[in-house]
């Protein structure tokens, strides 16, 4: 049993943490923490960056969004020097996007090179209004011009997944996120390998491509839809139940990944907290994963909560320890987990309609409209 999450990295020679926010509020949030010198040096090491604990970043229009209001202080200055050459306030605000992916990727641009590529990344997403799968190609191929360490966050829709073909068969990075099932997550993989064998017979150098797919854990557990089913079936979900039902899809996935032997990695992001027991607060979305060759790409709360909890959180290995079967048969009862957990349960033109995936998009819109 592993006696802190500095260990983690040490369950599985592949699983990586990383931080979902922008790098460029990474400092001034960790020194907002006041920690102790050991604690601070171990999630970024200025002086050997490699051993860094936070090995990269994942953003959002909502992350984007908050940074800039964050900065906005000593964004005014760019943004009246870039307001001539911007024709519309939607022209300057995606220009204000990219300006932030790129200070993002500069912070940590010394750890991609100090891995040769094999740590260092920052998620960037396409602007999520867009309707078809050339509009994201041609996004995600100027996205990637920002810098070298810069992955194409695109979503989990039909029109995400046809894109994705695209850009992996050009070797460009990608990540998917707006995943709440199995069948996505399985899509997902499928497609990247099409594009990886695409892209290695035109002889594209692959050293430095990664790919990844998001589960989104606590977005499906508090989702509208899987809430009123729950309630409509009378099935009443302890806080510790309740945090299993995004780790059982995702676990569901994992073992299809490992049985074909998929190049695309996992990646568990929207944690939340919990379970409480005896008085101490888990974090069992990252607890439960140890062991596991996954990303896990974790809120700065839930750092806060990890960091302190220091020596108090046990960390077995749990890549082999699944959902209990009474939970599973009580969770199947709710059409959507039925849909979230059985691989054949929706096919691609179900995605994009799949509730989770519609309130997510949502506020994704919302914060795009808002920048």
């Amino acid at each position: 049993m592993l006696p802190s999450v500095k260990d983690l990295p040490k369950s599985n020679n592949r699983l990586e943490l990383w931080f979902d926010s922008s790098p460029c509020s990474f400092f001034q949030w960790r020194d907002s923490l006041q920690l102790a010198p050991e604690k601070q040096g171990c999630l970024w090491n200025d002086h050997n960056i490699a051993s860094s604990l936070i090995q990269g970043s994942t953003t959002n229009p909502a992350i984007v969004l908050n940074t800039v209001k964050e900065l906005m202080p000593s964004l005014e200055r760019w943004m009246r020097e870039k307001s001539p050459s911007c024709p519309s306030a939607q022209a300057l605000a995606w220009a204000l996007y990219k300006e932030i992916a790129a200070r993002g990727a500069r912070a940590l641009l010394p750890l991609y090179e100090a891995t040769a590529g094999k740590r260092g990344y920052i998620s960037v997403q396409v602007d999520p209004r867009l309707e078809t799968w050339e509009d994201i190609v041609r996004q995600g191929i100027e996205l990637s011009r920002i810098a070298a360490n810069v992955q194409i966050k695109l979503p989990g829709t039909k029109q995400g997944i046809d894109a994705l073909r695209e850009l992996t068969a050009m070797g460009i990075s990608t990540n998917v996120t707006l995943c709440f099932t199995v069948s996505q997550l399985i899509a997902v993989a499928k497609v990247v390998r099409q594009g990886w064998e695409e892209a290695r017979a035109k002889g594209l150098d692959l050293t430095r491509w990664r790919s990844n797919a998001i589960m989104m854990l606590g977005r499906f557990e508090e989702s509208t839809e899987f809430t009123k089913q729950a309630a409509e079936r009378n099935i009443r979900l302890s806080e510790q139940e309740l945090r299993w039902v995004g780790l059982a899809i995702l676990k569901r996935a994992y073992a299809q990944y490992n049985e074909n032997n998929y190049v695309t990695q996992l990646m568990a992001a929207s944690m939340r907290p919990g379970p409480t027991i005896n008085g101490i607060t888990q974090v069992w979305h990252v607890q439960k994963l140890a062991g596991m060759n996954v990303v896990l790409t974790i809120f700065p709360n839930i750092w806060e909560v990890l960091l302190a909890q220091e020596g108090r959180l046990p960390y077995p290995n749990a890549a082999n320890e699944n959902i209990e079967q009474e939970l599973l048969s009580k969770l199947l009862q709710v059409p959507l987990f039925y849909q979230a957990y059985e691989p054949q349960a929706l096919v691609a033109d179900d995605f994009a309609g799949f509730p989770p995936v519609v309130e997510t998009r949502k506020s994704f819109i919302s914060a795009m409209h808002e920048l």
